[in-house]
């Protein structure tokens, strides 16, 4: 669009900072929303600039009302989602002397920390391994097979009495067997699976 702008810049303004009818010192949402036959917004200079519903016309002929209306439209709504969106981020503003809010948010843990953290974490998991090797060693080769299929590959009860070629029951048993021989390791070892 090739409009002539009207361009307000400090001279346009009284003494407070506010030209007859334009208040400069409003939001561009409010600023172009006053703005009934036009269209106003600030570049980043601080000039208000005004593209005028009449020179918009004159200079694009193709341009309807209706379409300058649309403009209008579409620049009010954007200008309204910005001005939304400063006030979301001016309520999330937080004094710097807030020290509840500086430490749950802005604190991180110091690298050591981080390492100590990162190197209990695997100890704890080659643990749980070694522990989990040492509880399916307990279990005979039918009961840790089943066991397996049961627990890691998700079949059915059924499933794997099809594919071992017996009955339903005797898997069940055996799985059954196999989970308190576990839970029974578990135990003995006082181990606290949660962590």
């Amino acid at each position: 669009m090739s409009a002539k702008f009207r361009n307000y810049d400090k001279s346009d303004y009284t003494a407070s900072g506010v030209k007859t009818g334009f208040e400069y010192t409003k939001s561009d949402y409010a600023l172009n929303k006053k703005r009934k036959q036009g269209i106003a917004y600030r570049p980043a200079v601080g000039r208000v600039i005004e593209v005028a519903h009449e020179d918009c016309l004159w200079d694009n002929p193709e341009y309807t009302h209706d379409d300058f209306a649309e403009i209008k439209g579409i620049s009010n709504s954007i200008y309204h989602e910005q001005d939304r969106a400063n006030q979301r981020q001016t309520r999330l503003n937080v004094p710097l002397d807030s020290n509840e809010y500086i430490l749950k948010y802005y604190v991180s843990p110091s690298l050591e920390d981080e390492y100590i953290e990162r190197t209990e974490q695997e100890e704890s998991l080659a643990r749980r391994r070694s522990l989990a090797k040492q509880a399916l060693g307990l279990l005979s080769e039918a009961q840790l097979r089943r066991y397996l299929l049961h627990t890691a590959h998700a079949l059915s009860t059924r499933k794997i009495a099809e594919l071992e070629g017996v009955s339903q029951r005797t898997v069940m048993d055996s799985l059954e067997w196999a989970k308190k021989k576990v839970e029974s390791f578990i135990e003995s070892c006082k181990i606290d699976l949660s962590k």
